[in-house]
């Protein structure tokens, strides 16, 4: 396996806003990581040796109309009973970003890496 550096970004752009996107970026995690470990001779999920993941990161431009605050962070565990809340083995966080006309639109095509 060859990223360099080993990390995995994950974006998109969101003009309204949506409390599920944890839920979503899990299953692209999924799909991403299946496509990508099955694609592989040299990879065995069912081997003895651990397998080093890229470590994945997901973020959300946000250009709608309800702007709180430049950023904010939702969790897969707020989907969660809350009562059990506590209890669960995984959190995923999708970092939601305020896309100002400051920054403008080169920030989406830039070149360079975001994180």
């Amino acid at each position: 396996m060859d990223p360099e550096p080993l990390q995995r970004g994950e974006w998109e752009r969101q003009s309204s806003y949506n409390p599920n996107l944890p839920v979503r970026f899990l299953m692209y995690l999924g799909t991403l990581w299946s496509g990508w470990l099955y694609g592989s001779d040299d990879l065995d999920v069912y081997g003895t040796r651990l397998i080093e993941l890229p470590v994945p990161r997901f973020v959300v431009f946000y250009n709608g109309t309800e702007k709180e605050r430049e950023e904010m962070v939702l969790r897969l565990s707020d989907a969660f009973p809350e009562a059990i809340r506590d209890k669960s083995d995984i959190e995923l966080k999708v970092t939601i970003s305020l896309l100002t006309t400051d920054m403008g639109w080169c920030i989406l095509f830039s070149k360079e890496h975001l994180f």
